[in-house]
């Protein structure tokens, strides 16, 4: 609502990555890059298909900003509200 929509996309995407790392390493997983997390634990079972399809699309849009992509110009500030529940609703409740 403060108009940071670049630091609230930046630091979304560390949260989300930081927390599916761990999540992964505590389901003795440790690739090195975040789509390697995931698919590995959508192939482990321990996630299935659509959670592994919102983690990548929520990944890239903490990417988008993170990168200066031209993309995330086209992000709108309900889609980064939705992103950032997203990671505190789905994502930070993993065990």
């Amino acid at each position: 609502d403060n108009g940071l929509r670049f630091a609230s996309a930046i630091y979304g995407r560390f949260v989300l990555e930081t927390t599916i790392r761990e999540f992964a390493e505590k389901n003795g997983i440790s690739p090195v890059k975040f789509d390697q997390f995931i698919i590995k634990l959508r192939q482990d079972g321990v996630i299935h298909q659509p959670f592994e399809t919102s983690l990548r699309a929520n990944y890239k849009i903490g990417s988008w900003a993170a990168h200066g992509n031209q993309e995330f110009e086209n992000v709108s500030d309900k889609e980064i509200k939705e992103f950032l529940s997203f990671i505190r609703d789905r994502v930070l409740t993993l065990k």
